[in-house]
Order: C-alpha cells, then structure tokens, then sequence
C-alpha cells in the first residue's frame, strides 16, 4: 500500500471519529500496520496452511 493510500484511509477514519486503541487519532504508519496483521485482514493460519476467514456466526455456539 502506498503511503498516500494510507494517509487517505487515516483522514476518512479520524473524520469518521474513530481512534486508535491508545486513543489517537490515527496516521498512516498505524493504517499500515494494522493491515499487515493477517487477522485484521481476515486470513487465518490453520494446520499449516493460511486461508480466508470467515466472520462468526453469533447464533452458533462455539
């Protein structure tokens, strides 16, 4: 991801009010970072091998 692709997502999300889990507006270093986690971007690591997530059914007990 390019820098200015981050900083661009980091002005919608602080004039959409959200912050950071410190509480900080958020910059395009942080956008980076979070989108690096696979987890975040919605990839799992299982036997081995990495795949998609999938969202959680609430309904479904664990």
């Amino acid at each position: 991801m390019a820098g200015t692709a981050a900083r661009v997502v980091a002005v919608w999300l602080n004039d959409a009010g959200h912050r950071t889990k410190a509480i900080r507006p958020w910059r395009d270093l942080a956008v980076r970072i979070v989108l690096r986690i696979r987890v975040c971007v919605g990839k799992v690591f299982l036997r081995d091998a990495l795949h998609d997530g999938r969202p959680r059914d609430p309904r479904r007990r664990s």
